[in-house]
């Protein structure tokens, strides 16, 4: 593979990379709105601050119900995401050691993919387009988090290793 071929994978991986983050902000805002009782999300104006929570969290300057939901909000993320990336082999390494955790993370991680699904459509939605709206924007979310983040990896893992 030549230097240009690299490059242009980098490209497209930053771009996936950017498609992954703005669907992580959209599922953790969406997330935190049904755990807030908030109203819908804005495609078009994302809380980039939602990233930063985690570490106001670690340091106490979140209140309780806030807390609460990005704590929820962030290991709904973190489950999708395993299971999005590497879903069976999480599996078997859990079910290697116990069969009946095993059992119970698999429903766990069900539930959690479902609802996050669940959440995407209800406090979702792109403008004009109705019910539809709501189901392009959970689709879209679920892709750009699901597929676009395992597109960034493999083309920079191809770039790096060709370049």
């Amino acid at each position: 593979m030549n230097v240009a071929v690299a490059r242009i994978l980098l490209v497209v991986g930053a771009i996936c990379g950017l498609l992954f983050v703005f669907g992580l902000v959209m599922q953790l805002e969406t997330t935190e709105a049904f755990l807030l009782g908030s109203s819908q999300v804005s495609i078009g104006n994302p809380n980039w601050s939602i990233l930063w929570q985690p570490v106001q969290l670690a340091q106490g300057q979140l209140p309780a119900d806030l807390a609460a939901a990005c704590f929820v909000a962030f290991l709904v993320e973190s489950v999708y995401c395993l299971v999005m990336f590497g879903g069976e082999i999480l599996t078997e390494t859990i079910e290697h050691g116990n069969k009946i955790f095993s059992r119970g993370f698999k429903l766990f991680a069900i539930v959690m993919v479902v609802g996050n699904g669940v959440f995407d459509y209800n406090y979702g939605n792109v403008p004009r387009f109705g019910t539809w709206g709501h189901i392009i924007f959970a689709a879209c979310v679920a892709f750009a988090v699901g597929v676009c983040g395992l597109a960034c990896i493999a083309c920079f893992l191809k770039s790096w290793k060709h370049a």
